[in-house]
């Protein structure tokens, strides 16, 4: 993925660009909580297939969720994290996760509040994450 410059007043300079999220389900593995909540989620889902057995309104009711969060999931992981970092002195990074697919304008906007010395403010289409 390309990245941008961008020099901030006080003479920084800034590297802007994106990267793509990864899928990290399997990776935080050794967080606390992660097996309890698989076993919880494991439970959960037999449950709804016992009970879709009884009713199929609750079966349906079931599948739509369902479908309703994968959309939100693939959409969430489908999102750019974009970032502007400097090394400084002071070295410095934020990072912002786009609202929508495209990022082009997107890293315009975050160049253009690097070049007015706010690079940690939320343009119209981002949400900061870190700064």
């Amino acid at each position: 993925m390309e990245t941008l410059t961008a020099r901030s007043p006080d003479g920084r300079v800034w590297e802007v660009g994106a990267t793509r999220e990864r899928p990290s389900f399997w990776e935080q593995r050794h967080e606390p909580g992660f097996w309890a909540y698989v076993v919880f989620t494991a439970i959960f889902i037999a449950i709804v297939i016992v009970v879709a057995f009884y009713s199929t309104f609750f079966a349906i009711l079931a599948a739509i969720l369902l479908g309703i969060w994968l959309i939100e999931r693939i959409s969430n992981l489908l999102r750019p994290r974009l970032y502007a970092r400097t090394d400084g002195p002071p070295r410095e990074e934020v990072v912002w996760k786009a609202n929508r697919l495209a990022r082009g304008q997107l890293e315009r906007r975050i160049v253009e509040a690097v070049e007015r010395g706010n690079p940690d403010v939320e343009p119209p289409g981002l949400t900061l994450l870190q700064d």
